[in-house]
């Protein structure tokens, strides 16, 4: 079966490229054929108004002039002395008119979004192939984490635990939580003993106030009782 593109011209089935475009069962308009026919005589007539029925188409009394036309003649017989008047033709179909054609196969480009559509299912497929492995990803990558979180806690845990040898030494250095409140007690002292010492303190920054502070000039009026005194102080007395 030949193969023909759009345009008309014939292909080689090794130059097809199937996922491009698909090949479609057509037939191929050859040439019109006419329909074939010619004439019988289904009875001769003669002018005694007696009929003679042939046989057949072969009858050896039917002379055939032009079959196509309806022409025939009569033979008669040796002694036969009947005069033809006519014949009844009747027509044979031999063969129908038709058209002939040559089934071939026409190579036909798919259009673009028939492409794309061809091509959703394997996008499709692509896209699932590459959920799973992401998941699987996903999966091996949460595996790992874990792993190293895991590491990490006991690496953490590792530094935080102290040996047993220097345990033992804080534990004996430390001291006993007896001493410790004695130590506390020792910088506390009751308030009986704070009292005086908080008013001594109040009473020395009294006196530093004091003694920063300037001495007032007498006045006049106690010079003069102070010169007055001294005056009375040297007279004598009679």
């Amino acid at each position: 079966m030949r193969i023909f593109d759009e345009q008309g011209q014939e292909l080689d089935l090794e130059n097809i490229d199937l996922s491009l475009g698909y090949l479609k069962n057509e037939k191929l308009f050859l040439q019109h054929s006419p329909r074939i026919t010619h004439y019988k005589v289904n009875c001769f007539i003669f002018d005694d108004n007696s009929h003679y029925y042939p046989v057949d188409e072969n009858d050896s009394h039917i002379k055939v002039i032009n079959a196509e036309k309806g022409q025939f003649d009569y033979i008669p017989d040796k002694d036969e002395t009947r005069v033809l008047k006519g014949a009844a033709i009747g027509l044979v179909v031999d063969k129908e008119a038709e058209d002939i054609y040559e089934d071939i196969q026409r190579y036909i480009l798919y259009r673009e979004d028939e492409l794309e559509l061809r091509e959703l299912p394997s996008r499709m497929n692509n896209a699932e192939d590459s959920i799973v492995e992401t998941q699987e990803n996903l999966e091996e990558a949460n595996l790992n984490i874990e792993d190293l979180i895991l590491l990490m806690a006991e690496i953490l845990g590792g530094e935080e635990e102290i040996p047993e040898e220097e345990q033992e030494e804080e534990i004996e250095i430390s001291e006993s939580p007896e001493e410790e409140n004695l130590e506390s007690e020792e910088y506390q002292l009751p308030d009986t003993e704070l009292a005086p010492k908080l008013e001594e303190e109040e009473n020395s920054e009294l006196n530093n106030e004091i003694d920063l502070q300037p001495e007032e000039e007498p006045s006049n009026n106690n010079e003069e009782e102070i010169t007055e005194s001294s005056n009375n102080e040297e007279e004598p007395i009679i």
